[in-house]
């Protein structure tokens, strides 16, 4: 997979001040990239506009494009996106929501709007919904 960003700008909502200004990054398949600053520098707002979550889920003003294979992300499906690329948080106790393993990975598949029979089926009756 190929990540290219282009002239990408960001404005949280109810900011006057840009997150991103200008950002123009291409990451080729195989290549591992490291993102460094300062805190509020802009880090975690970059892994967000890649994934999608910004605006989407944020919310606010974006310029620029963010393209996944030359298709840009904002145009691609929820859930074909999160089955392409996601992000895994700095803090992993943000990062789960469940208390059992089982239920966690269940979480994330009806996350992909996946039915409990089909999770079930697939993965296993240990999945279960009901405790």
């Amino acid at each position: 997979m190929q990540i290219k960003i282009q002239n990408l700008s960001y404005y949280y909502p109810n900011s006057k001040q840009k997150a991103l200004d200008s950002i123009n990054l291409e990451i080729n398949d195989g290549e591992f990239v490291l993102v460094a600053g300062y805190s509020g520098s802009g880090k975690s707002t970059l892994a967000k506009c890649i994934t999608g979550a910004v605006p989407n889920f944020y919310g606010g003003k974006i310029g620029g494009k963010v393209l996944l294979d030359d298709e840009e992300i904002l145009n691609i499906e929820d859930r074909r996106r999160a089955g392409l690329i996601t992000m895994v948080f700095q803090d992993p106790e943000r990062q789960l929501l469940m208390n059992k393993v089982y239920r966690e990975i269940a979480f994330g598949l009806e996350n992909i709007a996946l039915d409990e029979g089909t999770i079930k089926k697939e993965y296993g009756s240990p999945l279960s919904f009901v405790e």
